[in-house]
């Protein structure tokens, strides 16, 4: 499946989408960086927020804004669905506390993912492995660190666009 073709997903069943997406995890995964045309063409990401988005309605808006320069750069493969389901496991999202996210692209050539903090009332247990991996591959594939930032009313993220 194709973007464009991502505008048939009112007609297929969500878990059908699913599906498509567990193909393109189980295909790219593995792969040590990847184009972030491919993500955008095989849909990963775009699927992986219609069905949060679906889940969570108006509670929950992602706003994606990455630039067709950026599509041939690379970055490590789900690397934006982890920061995504990070924002959600760690905030509130309700009618009264939408979560909105935003991602866009740097002028210092950094994938900038950033939400409004509204912490939970009642917070999941956390072990901290997904950030602290992210920032170990990081490190390992691109030897760029990735920024974490928590200003109190924003928690932003900016990992590196790979350019080898």
């Amino acid at each position: 499946m194709h973007c464009r073709q991502l505008s048939l997903k009112t007609r297929l069943p969500q878990g059908s989408l699913y599906i498509i997406f567990l193909q393109y995890c189980a295909t790219h995964c593995k792969a040590v960086t990847i184009y972030l045309l491919i993500c955008r063409k095989n849909c990963s990401w775009p699927i992986y927020i219609y069905l949060l988005e679906s889940r969570y309605g108006n509670n929950l808006k992602i706003l994606t804004e990455v630039p067709k320069d950026y599509w041939n750069k690379k970055i490590l493969p789900l690397t934006i669905q982890l920061l995504i389901e990070n924002a959600i496991k760690h905030n509130e999202i309700s009618k009264q506390n939408p979560l909105r996210i935003h991602i866009s692209v740097e002028k210092n050539h950094r994938l900038k993912i950033v939400n409004k903090l509204q912490c939970r009332i009642n917070p999941e247990s956390s072990l901290g492995i997904g950030l602290s991996n992210l920032l170990k591959r990081y490190r390992m594939v691109a030897d760029q660190d990735v920024v974490i930032l928590n200003n109190n009313s924003q928690f932003i993220v900016e990992v590196p666009i790979i350019t080898l």
